[in-house]
């Protein structure tokens, strides 16, 4: 039986994450529509990111001890930066407001580092960075759930606030 590692893994995802990164830029190339440049570069750089983020990580570049476990720094900075980048292409899919876009950001980088941070911080203080990370999460899910395009309430709330209002 072939044993895998995490290396191996690790290459693996890199080679996973290369080969995505190819249609972005194939048809960044190909499509000449300029409405469209920031699409593909959006999606470009995700898989871009994470595939040196892989390739770093299946070299060992950043990885350090933490309480006797190994913590992959680059996997929380390529964490940052892809999230950040799907969270913008999203918005640019969507059509919401910039005031949107800038809250949704914040929550997102909040996340991802208040999670690095529980994982790096000692007991108890881990625990309330895990916590308010759980607290940015949900603000982030609420931000994409209550929006539609356009930065308006979802159709689906207006309509049943219509309906009770209308009934009564």
């Amino acid at each position: 039986m072939v044993e895998t590692t995490t290396t191996t893994w690790l290459w693996l995802g890199f080679a996973g994450m290369a080969l995505g990164t190819v249609p972005p830029l194939w048809q960044l190339v190909a499509d000449r529509a300029p409405e469209r440049r920031g699409h593909y570069l959006a999606l470009a750089g995700i898989t871009g990111v994470a595939a040196v983020a892989y390739g770093g990580m299946a070299l060992g570049v950043g990885t350090v001890a933490v309480d006797g476990r190994p913590l992959y720094t680059l996997r929380y900075a390529d964490w940052l930066v892809t999230t950040l980048l799907l969270v913008g292409y999203l918005w640019l899919v969507a059509g919401a407001g910039r005031r949107a876009l800038a809250r949704l950001l914040v929550l997102d980088a909040a996340v991802i580092l208040l999670g690095t941070a529980a994982v790096v911080l000692p007991d108890p203080v881990r625990f309330v960075a895990f916590a308010l990370g759980g607290l940015a999460f949900l603000g982030l899910a609420r931000g994409w759930s209550s929006r539609s395009p356009g930065g308006r309430r979802s159709p689906g709330r207006s309509r049943r606030r219509r309906s009770r209002s209308s009934a009564t």
